[in-house]
């Protein structure tokens, strides 16, 4: 398996992950965003989950998840994601970051904006 993100390949590794951490979010599932998003642990306590994924929920089903752009940093690679909610005035973009060693390519950290 080829372990870099690139501009050809960022969407399809990044897509199922993006994907879970939405469910997550719109599942209020701590444990799963965890799972998912390994550099979260320790960062993000239950209670700020709880918090920002009331708000997502709030803005009812997902209509569409479209990936944006990738940019490569020295440690991780940032791809960002538009994702359009039913009950959204605006759409909110979602930073996801991946990082990758001689094994597996893995999120390391996230953020939206309302």
């Amino acid at each position: 398996m080829d372990t870099r993100v690139n501009n050809e390949n960022a969407e399809l590794i990044g897509r199922p992950i993006i994907e879970g951490i939405i469910e997550a979010h719109s599942n209020l599932n701590y444990n799963k965003l965890i799972e998912l998003v390994s550099g979260m642990k320790g960062k993000l306590s239950k209670e700020e989950f709880d918090e920002a994924a009331s708000a997502v929920k709030a803005l009812g089903r997902v209509l569409s998840i479209e990936y944006l752009a990738c940019f490569s940093k020295i440690k991780e690679d940032l791809l960002l994601w538009r994702v359009k909610y039913e009950l959204g005035e605006d759409d909110v973009f979602w930073h996801l970051y991946l990082s990758a060693n001689e094994k597996e390519i893995r999120a390391v950290g996230l953020l939206f904006d309302l």
